[in-house]
């Protein structure tokens, strides 16, 4: 599914920051606990913590909420979006 340029740039920062976060959560992890310094290495895991639902969330373009009766229910797809497609006829 195509996506506009507003939400796939929305899509792409939240990757970014997503993994910006991963490295930097891991460096300051890893760090926190050669250096035995405990609010560094929490704050790293933290971090990554941020980073892997930040992914999870926002990440992922369509997702399938329910399927029932053969219809699959989506979300992850703007009302704008859905505006343009043909109208279903059932087959």
């Amino acid at each position: 599914i195509g996506l506009c340029p507003e939400h796939r740039s929305q899509r792409t920062r939240a990757i970014l920051i997503a993994w910006l976060l991963a490295v930097l959560g891991g460096f300051g992890a890893t760090y926190g606990i050669m250096e035995e310094h405990g609010a560094l290495a929490i704050a790293g895991f933290l971090a990554l913590l941020i980073a892997m639902i930040l992914g999870a969330v926002r990440g992922p373009v369509v997702q399938v909420k329910r399927i029932e009766n053969g219809h699959a229910y989506l979300s992850g797809v703007c009302r704008k979006y859905l505006e343009q497609l043909p109208e279903w006829t059932g087959m």
